[in-house]
């Protein structure tokens, strides 16, 4: 076997972190960029091994499926070492853990691989867990519950603060092979464990965040059904009685009709309709208002883990689009330039922050050929991989973008799509936000300088906005300028609108 010290890594990648997750249904490596807050991936490969499998009717693991795990996870160390990752940890959790034969398998992994594996007990796995909820959504406050396939741990969150905690036997692998014709028979035995979790009945009518391979699918499942604007599971919100009532209805499907489904594997479909049933009879436990589904879990907790105090109270959003437009925007320094001129047409509320987020990508598409920068701007903001964007907050920051490069929702289907996830007033805010941003460019072509003697004056609510001009050095006004100053002003609703230029 050939050692990973013949391999040469990447500098570049020295600050990366990589998480390897040996669960029980799968074999997971993520590589972060680096230790932050805005976790987005430089590489995720998974793969499914079925350690759990036959758990529920023993105590140790499969022998192929741990050949096949000791395999995976030398290929993984060997992957983050190639790319020079700085930074490799190894986890396993429930099927580990709880078989007869999982300090073995701990053993021929490390010795095949030359990496250590910290095997977590429920309590630790379940914290995790937690924390990546509030890495991908700061200030949750709910319950979580993280689905696998040999565990299923329950987490009560207060504004991003992890409280009590419950680890249950009751992963989807040990279900589906104890109950094999029968959802129904899990979601009893479910019941019966949920009744020595009494904390559980104190925070109904909270939210509930369903994190785990098999509840994404069902997400997915619904998002397909649903044909939701935005194929995006992360922050998929519904009404608890909306999820309940389909949760119930797949879990009395055969896994033959879910298999034929887009986007379900076979081996997930196998397991569907106990993960159904499940999430069913723990709605009916806990009586949440709001489901909102979690793409991040135990992986991104632990990155999350290691965060200071300081990074992890950072803007996760803001740091994204930061980084974006770092690496896209032609002036990444205007984007604060262009902020501070739009404050008339944002205020001091909420809506700050998103018009900040909108101003670091608002140069992204100048790349693209003009007849495609709106569209493009607008696919490109509201599909991209950043975590800490609910799926509202995504439409408004790619209809501002769409805006800013003089799009008309009118002719395009899909800003028309996104009308759903957005509210009259929140429709209007990204208008003005992005014709506002139109006149930013066209006034001033990126400069610095040149913008800082332009303002706008205006106050919400009054019927006149005027553009103040000042400086013999600034170049004139010209028609294009003053036809996206009138755009502005009627998005505003001002009768009237005035350009005064000072030398």
């Amino acid at each position: 076997m050939e050692s990973p010290a013949r391999l040469v890594p990447r500098p570049s990648h020295a600050r990366a972190v990589a998480v390897i997750d040996i669960g029980s249904n799968s074999v997971r490596l993520a590589i972060f960029d680096r230790l932050e807050n805005a976790l987005v991936p430089l590489y995720n490969e998974r793969v499914f091994c079925a350690l759990g499998r036959g758990l529920a009717h023993g105590d140790e693991l499969d022998g192929e499926a741990m050949h096949e795990a000791t395999r995976t996870v030398v290929r993984f160390v060997r992957l983050a070492t190639a790319l020079g990752v700085g930074d490799t940890e190894l986890i396993a959790t429930a099927a580990v853990r709880d078989a007869r034969n999982g300090v073995r398998l701990v053993g021929d992994i490390e010795e095949a691989s030359g990496a250590r594996i910290r095997v977590l007990d429920g309590t630790e796995e379940a914290r995790l867990s937690a924390l990546g909820v509030v890495a991908g959504m700061p200030g949750a406050t709910g319950i979580m519950g993280d689905l696998g396939g040999g565990s299923l741990e329950l987490v009560e969150i207060r504004r991003g603060c992890i409280g009590r905690q419950a680890t249950l036997p009751l992963g989807t692998m040990r279900m589906a092979d104890a109950h094999t014709e029968d959802p129904s028979a899990a979601g009893q035995r479910l019941r019966t464990a949920l009744a020595g979790v009494a904390w559980l009945g104190e925070r109904r009518r909270a939210n509930f965040y369903p994190v785990g391979g098999s509840w994404r699918a069902l997400a997915r499942l619904h998002i397909e059904r649903a044909d939701h604007p935005l194929h995006i599971i992360h922050d998929y919100a519904l009404g608890a009685r909306e999820i309940a009532g389909f949760a119930d209805s797949i879990s009395r499907l055969r896994p033959t009709a879910l298999g034929a489904t887009r986007g379900i594997n076979r081996r997930r479909a196998r397991q569907l309709p106990y993960a159904a049933r499940l999430l069913a009879e723990l709605l009916e436990a806990t009586r949440p208002r709001t489901i909102r589904f979690c793409s991040t879990g135990v992986r991104e907790g632990l990155v999350h883990s290691r965060l200071s105090v300081k990074e992890r109270s950072a803007d996760a959003l803001l740091r994204a689009a930061e980084a974006l437009g770092r690496r896209e925007a032609r002036f990444p320094e205007f984007a604060e330039a262009l902020h501070g001129w739009l404050a008339p047409l944002t205020g001091n509320g909420p809506w700050r922050r998103l018009a900040l987020a909108a101003c670091h990508l608002a140069d992204i598409s100048w790349r693209e050929h003009p007849d495609y920068r709106a569209e493009q701007g607008l696919l490109r903001v509201v599909r991209h991989n950043y975590l800490a964007a609910a799926h509202g907050e995504r439409a408004f920051l790619g209809l501002v973008v769409f805006g800013r490069y003089g799009g008309n929702p009118a002719d395009a289907p899909a800003a028309k799509r996104l009308g759903p996830l957005l509210g009259e007033d929140a429709r209007r805010r990204a208008e003005i936000l992005g014709r506002g941003m139109r006149l930013a460019w066209r006034l001033s072509a990126g400069s610095t300088e040149i913008l800082g003697r332009t303002r706008l004056k205006y106050r919400p609510g009054r019927e006149r906005i005027v553009l103040k001009v000042e400086g013999a050095d600034v170049p004139p006004v010209g028609g294009a300028v003053e036809q996206d100053f009138a755009a502005l002003a009627k998005a505003l609703g001002a009768a009237e609108h005035a350009i005064r230029a000072h030398s």
